[in-house]
């Protein structure tokens, strides 16, 4: 599948007509009233979705900004770091590479090598001395997880969950079978458009046969694309990194 559709930015709401009510999640400038996007309480910094730590070097310039408080902000830098560097450690051993794929991971485990020791301890090795399976920290994953797709939801469809998902799946390339691989990629079709003015109505293309559909996001091409995509009965979340890590989150209606 081919995807090349780019990430829309307009982070000033420049074109923006949707729901005045919720532009105190949706933008951030110092002089402003805004909300944190995590926790709602009064921002006083910007987050960018998604986090630089999971894109290459030069860094895109269309990234989404909005509004955080500086305590949610430097809660997830631990975690964000764990994710990054377990992706591309995964795919490593995974792959038998000779090296992680990312210069900048690499650098990390330079820098930190108790974290590539953490990794290394939580490989089981069948009798042949191949990886059998890796024990991954669930709630350190699931927390980022949270944390991006929260600022999809809402940068996209203008939608605040502050809750719990309902639903948060995700795996890595090799366990994917071809069939679930191509459900994932697919791209819904809309029952209800997105609010006229708002960011999600950006995202909507028309198909072949004239039926209207979320498209994937390209933040950059073979590291970071997402979709957003809200209908009557939930908002779904889907992410994928490095092409290797694959990412699905859902609140219910």
């Amino acid at each position: 599948m081919n995807f090349s559709k780019k990430h829309f930015i307009d982070n000033e709401l420049g074109n923006y007509f949707g729901d005045t009510r919720i532009l105190e999640f949706l933008k951030y400038d110092k002089k402003g009233q805004f909300k944190c996007i995590y926790c709602g309480e009064k921002a006083n910094s910007r987050e960018h979705i998604p986090s630089k730590i999971f894109l290459n070097e030069p860094f895109t310039t269309n990234l989404a900004i909005l509004p955080s408080c500086k305590k949610c902000n430097n809660s997830f830098s631990e975690y964000e770091q764990y994710l990054a560097c377990l992706i591309d450690y995964v795919q490593y051993k995974i792959d038998n590479l000779k090296t992680v794929k990312r210069s900048k991971i690499q650098k990390t485990f330079n820098a930190r090598p108790n974290i590539e020791s953490e990794f290394e301890n939580s490989i089981k090795y069948t009798q042949n001395n191949k990886v059998d399976y890796i024990e991954y920290n669930h709630d350190k994953i699931k927390s980022i997880l949270l944390k991006l797709s929260i600022g999809h939801a809402i940068y996209s469809l203008s939608a605040i969950h502050l809750d719990e998902p309902n639903i948060i799946n995700y795996k890595f390339f090799p366990e994917l079978t071809q069939e679930v691989l191509d459900n994932f990629n697919s791209e819904p079709v809309f029952d209800i458009a997105p609010e006229i003015g708002s960011r999600g109505a950006i995202y909507i293309s028309i198909s072949d046969d004239n039926t209207p559909i979320s498209t994937w996001n390209i933040i950059q091409d073979g590291q970071y694309r997402f979709l957003a995509f809200q209908d009557k009965s939930s908002t779904t979340i889907k992410i994928v990194i490095g092409e290797y890590f694959f990412s699905e989150l859902i609140w219910k209606n």
